[in-house]
């Protein structure tokens, strides 16, 4: 290869340049740059005169268009090969069955040097080699100097910068992807969440910084990032996020909720009573442990102290719990206590208004509840099912006896609805708490008296799951 090809190299990926060993070429005026840009990326190859002018004028060409060419080639050959005769053909940029190749090597293109980047860190994913795949894509974005062809006009180069920024991006979020397999989200959230606000309807980066600040820690600011994607998706396109999106939220939501599992409930030495109810939950969350399911119904007046027992049983239980309570008003709105607790969180004052949408609702609800079971035992409490709406209902019909899942529902004893009577005769019991003994009265209220006030027997609770830290459903009133 003569020295003139060897010598040169060609930077793409911002302001053009070009340049023989430590020289900047100047390749003088516009359309002398963007003629070159073409034959660049076409390195080695002959590209027609015809194809050079719609590459470099459009749909709209001079007149003088071929003789304007021819000039510009004639230019850039003086620029490329200062020694060459001007009657010799040349050895860079030559002529070729019509028209015009650039002979470099392909190796001396920033795009090329990409490329093999790109693929590099392709081969390393998918080993699982993270590391490697980390550093081959911090290589890769090194070689950006800004945006690509930033000084370069005509539709061909326009096309090309549009593609480069797509492929810069694609760059950033591969990166991202290993840091956040390598522990180190930390490192990206900032890039992540400027890349965000830039591309509000990007999904593939709304999800990254998602997953990046639930790996901070940062679990709600993550879901507030999902819903103002949400926001701009409905009022940029008119659509709402893809299952891939919608699936890490629920993902997300899942984990804040097991972890409000750390549901702080009165220590078992505060709470006094109930002896061979509380024995009788232990037994089934063993027998959950094993393996098996079940169903229990507890049942009391209210201040009997369901709430209080149910929270207790589970308090010291390494296991995952989802906690949902009925109230009046949820009862009006079909599966609200059930949709905030198994993910599916529609804020509208009421997403299904019955007919088959409502059927549907409940057949993701048992999808949902099929594969957290399948990742392992499930507690399902149901709090004041007296109040539960007849969807609710339906669907508790349709989730007991499922393995490995435990389902505890609480109610009062009078009155009851026809449809929760029929829901009670499924479940194992009733469990119930009658009035506490004069003993266990005096226990009581010992306990009170000499415990700190945070650890009142009272629970709040909110309609719902309780969910930490936003609602004050997860520790003791």
């Amino acid at each position: 290869m003569p020295d003139d090809q060897r010598a040169l190299s060609v930077d793409l990926l911002g302001p053009l340049r070009v340049r023989r060993g430590q020289d900047v070429l100047d390749l003088g005026s516009g359309r002398r740059r963007s003629v070159f840009v073409v034959l660049a990326l076409r390195a080695g190859q002959a590209v027609s005169r015809a194809e050079l002018i719609a590459a470099v004028w459009g749909d709209d060409p001079p007149a003088t268009v071929e003789g304007n060419l021819y000039t510009y080639v004639s230019d850039l050959r003086q620029v490329l090969e200062p020694r060459r005769s001007r009657w010799s053909g040349g050895e860079v940029l030559v002529s070729s069955g019509g028209g015009y190749a650039l002979r470099i090597d392909p190796e001396r293109l920033d795009v090329t040097r990409l490329d093999q980047l790109r693929e590099q860190a392709a081969q390393h994913t998918a080993a699982k080699q993270w590391q490697a795949a980390h550093h081959a894509l911090s290589d890769a974005l090194e070689l950006w100097r800004g945006e690509a062809l930033a000084d370069v006009g005509g539709p061909f180069a326009a096309r090309r910068r549009a593609r480069l920024a797509e492929l810069r991006l694609a760059t950033v979020e591969a990166r991202a992807e290993t840091a956040l397999e390598l522990g180190r989200a930390a490192e990206v959230v900032g890039e992540l969440d400027a890349l965000a606000q830039s591309n509000p309807t990007r999904e593939s980066v709304r999800g990254l910084l998602m997953k990046a600040l639930h790996q901070c820690g940062r679990s709600d600011e993550a879901l507030d990032v999902y819903r103002l994607g949400e926001q701009a998706l409905a009022a940029e396109l008119g659509i709402e996020p893809g299952p891939a999106l919608r699936s890490l939220r629920t993902s997300i939501d899942h984990e804040i909720r097991w972890s409000c599992a750390a549901l702080r409930p009165p220590s078992p030495s505060q709470f006094v009573g109930r002896a061979a109810q509380l024995a009788l939950l232990h037994d089934r969350l063993r027998n959950l442990a094993d393996g098996s399911g079940g169903a229990v119904w507890l049942e009391g007046e209210p201040g009997s102290g369901k709430t209080a027992l149910l929270a207790t049983a589970l308090g010291r239980q390494p296991i995952r719990v989802v906690w949902a309570t009925a109230d009046e008003l949820s009862s009006r709105f079909p599966l609200r206590m059930l949709l905030e607790c198994l993910g599916d969180d529609d804020r509208s004052p009421n997403p299904w208004p019955g007919g088959d949408p409502e059927l549907d609702a409940i057949e993701r609800l048992l999808d949902t509840v099929e594969q957290l079971c399948a990742e392992g035992p499930l507690v399902v409490v149901l709090d004041d099912m007296h109040w539960a709406d007849e969807s609710t209902l339906f669907f508790c019909h349709r989730v007991v006896r499922r393995t490995p899942l435990l389902v505890l529902a609480s109610a009062r004893p009078v009155p009851r609805r026809e449809p929760v009577e029929q829901l009670r005769a499924t479940f194992d019991g009733p469990v119930r708490l009658g009035p506490l003994g004069q003993d266990e009265v005096s226990d009581l209220t010992s306990g009170i008296t000499d415990a700190e006030p945070s650890a009142a027997l009272l629970w709040t609770r909110s309609s719902g799951c309780c969910r930490e830290p936003r609602s004050a459903a997860c520790r003791p009133a």
